[in-house]
């Protein structure tokens, strides 16, 4: 396994780097300490995971992994952070990110994260893991998704997919009004309160490659 760990924190990228080694024999390890280096690293070789802390390179979740996914589309990613679960977790997957951390966890947990994803597995910790089940109500039947119309589930899909309502907007050719409208429609369909909510159910069912496929079909035909 090809790892790369980008994180300026020399204990953490040492404590990653000594239980990573445990893991697999077959295993190599690089390093960069910023976001700069992350990227050079990146465009210079193939990697099979990337482990980041965003804090410490200085950039926000949602850039981290759209840099990363742009240079190194097959390099899987795990966010190993000191933010919070409960509020980043849900939006890091929703990104593209294969696994959400936080610093405090057990090694067994790490360890657990790392092969799960080598696999092509999501892994979450079980706080979250729990917030995703319980707060999509329809587990059996038929489902919200299901309801939604061709047009809806293109906004859906890409606003799910990590694209703002004015960029929705501008792609689809539609008035940010339009989209908006679009966006409190699914809402209702889905019978949630929130975005938070919405990225919730997509990644409770599994939705989030199918949103990417079909953006990915739109953007081939535009």
């Amino acid at each position: 396994m090809q790892l790369l760990m980008a994180d300026c924190d020399d204990l953490a990228r040492e404590g990653i780097h000594s239980v990573v080694s445990r893991i697999s024999a077959n295993v190599s390890i690089n390093e960069a300490r910023t976001f700069i280096k992350l990227i050079e690293a990146l465009s210079l070789r193939k990697y099979d995971l990337v482990i980041v802390e965003p804090l410490a390179i200085g950039k926000n979740v949602a850039e981290v992994i759209k840099h990363i996914r742009a240079v190194a589309p097959e390099s899987k990613i795990l966010i190993f952070s000191q933010l919070n679960e409960m509020t980043h977790g849900a939006l890091s997957i929703a990104y593209g990110a294969k696994g959400f951390l936080m610093k405090n966890c057990s090694i067994e947990e790490f360890v657990t994260a790392v092969r799960r994803i080598e696999m092509g597995r999501v892994y979450v910790g079980a706080a979250l893991a729990s917030q995703l089940a319980t707060s999509s109500p329809h587990r059996s039947g038929y489902l919200p998704h299901d309801s939604l119309t061709e047009k809806e589930k293109l906004v859906y899909s890409m606003l799910v997919c990590g694209m703002r309502v004015v960029e929705v907007s501008k792609t689809l050719n539609l008035s940010q009004k339009t989209i908006s409208t679009h966006k409190s429609r699914i809402l209702s369909k889905f019978r949630l309160q929130s975005f938070a909510d919405l990225l919730n159910y997509t990644i409770a069912y599994g939705l989030i490659d199918e949103c990417r496929l079909r953006v990915k079909n739109f953007n081939n035909k535009t």
